[in-house]
């Protein structure tokens, strides 16, 4: 299994604790990925040039991960706040507007689509302001998209047609709403559905077949990640062996160890 994510980084500041950790979903999901078993990860982004990028990209040449196709743009990298709850769950509570990837649009060329092709799955986010590109990648790998808790149908439009799997964390939905959301994704040619749902059981949905994981009980540390680490760990599984019960409790065990875990990713760093 081969993936690419293509989409969004930051650096996770917990100011209570002093110290950062290299994240965002793309690159969370990049990472976690190869250390799932991907026998290649690849990164497309927009990078900054300040201490921040830095450090992000001594990591992902640590795990491997080939980021050579990304932009550097002068500025400054993504640094939402975070402050962890006591019972583990990680809440944002600031952002920076001016950075790089909110400056600078990323659009895919002629050779990022060659190299793209290469790939079993393209994956971005919502995080990623993706969704006006993904049409030149359709044909070329499947497409995987993580919409979060996007709670408006019509905000799907831009990018529901191109993609393959779809990805939401449904939290605050009713049952009659993340039905509808399922079956506008299914009408709109998604391939599989999944919506996760914190402590409860995750649902994924084809055309055909419904499947469910209830979470794998965890020591929780730190929530941050969870999402992605559960996205990471189904594609890979799922595009390695196309049986869908098996990838979902490999992502529910892979969510498990991020939970018990801080950081998106690990590799944490003095905040200054």
């Amino acid at each position: 299994m081969k993936l690419i994510a293509v989409g969004d980084n930051v650096c996770d500041c917990y100011v209570d604790q002093k110290i950062y950790y290299p994240g965002g979903n793309c690159i969370n999901v990049a990472v976690n990925s190869k250390r799932a078993g991907a026998e290649e990860v690849a990164y497309i982004g927009v990078l900054a040039t300040d201490d921040k990028s830095a450090y992000l990209q001594k990591i992902l040449l640590a795990e491997g991960i080939d980021f050579s196709r990304s932009r550097i743009v002068q500025g400054v990298t993504g640094q939402p706040g975070v402050r962890i709850s006591p019972d583990g769950d990680r809440i944002f509570f600031r952002q920076y507007p001016e950075t790089v990837q909110n400056n600078v649009s990323l659009r895919l060329t002629a050779v990022d689509l060659e190299y793209i092709k290469h790939f079993d799955v393209l994956h971005t986010s919502c995080y990623s302001f993706m969704e006006y590109e993904i049409s030149k990648v359709k044909g070329l790998c499947k497409v995987s998209y993580d919409y979060s808790d996007i709670k408006n149908l019509s905000e799907l439009e831009p990018s529901i047609q191109w993609v393959d799997y779809a990805f939401f964390s449904s939290d605050n939905l009713s049952s009659e709403m993340k039905e509808d959301l399922i079956q506008h994704c299914l009408n709109r040619g998604v391939e599989l559905v999944c919506v996760t749902d914190g402590p409860r059981p995750v649902v994924i949905a084809s055309a055909n077949e419904r499947f469910s994981q209830t979470p794998f009980p965890a020591q929780v540390v730190d929530t941050m990640g969870a999402g992605d680490s559960f996205i990471s760990g189904f594609l890979t599984k799922y595009i390695n062996t196309y049986k869908i019960s098996d990838a979902l409790i490999f992502a529910a065990q892979c969510a498990k160890w991020t939970c018990e875990s801080p950081g998106g990713i690990g590799y944490p760093n003095t905040l200054t």
